[in-house]
């Protein structure tokens, strides 16, 4: 089992969802496209009408026909494999669920609708693979009750995804700000599933710019893996095209993302090598503030803090100094460093 996240990078989803309108040949060509884009993964949606509806239901029509067997989810599986890419598939009921696992998925993910559904859970979690949990629109109870039954069920890694699609969803109702609250309460990692409108006021030909800016902040509010949908032909409207780039425009995005993520570094509070060369290059050393006399005990009022030409020579620290003897006579200015100093006896 591959792990989905590392510390020092965020993993990029290309979303394709349902956007492959039941043809093999657009699902791996979008897959191909995603992979040569420098995605991390490619995730698509495993439907079988019957796990997701009833036969009344309004898209009862729609799932059918996107329903595929066996050997073309293989030859998906194996376009995303040989691109040295992950292959996460999109699970509705048990029947999706083991044939991802037969064919090798790399990472399961739950929609927001089965957030609930207690027994494929915690059927999923026993499957042992990473699980991303879609959250939108549940509350925090039921997601607590969800993360428990994964848990419950056999889930290592598990990671929560916050975002919903409302065709598409409006910047002001995206509430990135849930992303730490998510991270802080459950203790979990996160990712933001991305659904603004990919183009401008309908116009397929204009890309929206924020399609690309926004997951930026999601980033800077700690999420660690990003989500996207990317279609072939974003004229075409089918499923969720209203939020999707086109393939080309993935390429950008992907380019965009991988030169920001560094910009996190690490979560912690160490010093990387050029913060260490600002550091000794900006910090004010510890120098006599008047003449000194060889032996004198130092006394904080006697002590200044100035830069000097060797900052690596010098003391930052008062208390390294006050109440140390000096070995030799200073002048004013002079640099107080480890060299002319001894304990007082």
């Amino acid at each position: 089992m591959k792990a989905l996240l590392k510390e020092d990078s965020v993993f990029i989803l290309a979303e394709v969802a349902q956007s492959y309108e039941g043809s093999i040949e657009t699902l791996n060509e979008t897959s191909r496209r995603a992979c040569s884009a420098g995605v991390d993964g490619v995730m698509f949606q495993v439907v079988f009408a019957d796990e997701l509806a009833v036969k009344d239901y309004s898209y009862y029509g729609l799932f059918k026909s996107l329903e595929m067997p066996r050997n073309h989810w293989e030859k998906v599986l194996s376009v995303i494999h040989q691109s040295g890419k992950l292959s996460l598939g999109e699970v509705f009921g048990k029947r999706s669920v083991d044939l991802m696992f037969d064919l090798g998925a790399d990472a399961l993910k739950i929609h927001a609708s089965d957030l609930s559904n207690i027994p494929l859970l915690e059927y999923v979690g026993g499957t042992g693979l990473p699980i991303l949990l879609s959250v939108g629109g549940a509350f925090e109870s039921e997601i607590y009750e969800a993360v428990t039954s994964l848990r419950k069920g056999g889930a290592m890694e598990l990671i929560l995804l916050h975002g919903y699609q409302a065709c598409p969803t409006e910047i002001q109702d995206t509430h990135l700000g849930k992303l730490k609250s998510l991270k802080d309460t459950f203790r979990l990692p996160v990712g933001y599933s991305d659904h603004i409108a990919g183009c401008v006021n309908g116009d397929f030909r204009k890309v929206n710019e924020l399609a690309f800016y926004l997951p930026l902040v999601a980033l800077g509010e700690g999420a660690q893996l990003i989500e996207k949908h990317i279609m072939l032909d974003r004229s075409k409207a089918w499923e969720d095209h209203e939020s999707a780039l086109s393939a080309d425009e993935f390429e950008r995005f992907v380019t965009l993302l991988r030169t920001f993520e560094c910009s996190r570094g690490k979560y912690d509070l160490n010093l990387n090598p050029t913060e260490e060369t600002y550091r000794n290059g900006a910090r004010k050393c510890i120098v006599a503030a008047e003449h000194i006399a060889r032996n004198s005990i130092l006394t904080a009022g006697q002590v200044a803090f100035k830069r000097i030409k060797n900052p690596e020579e010098g003391i930052t620290s008062l208390q390294q100094v006050v109440g140390k003897h000096v070995l030799s006579d200073l002048a004013p200015d002079d640099p107080i460093t480890r060299s002319i100093l001894t304990n007082a006896q």
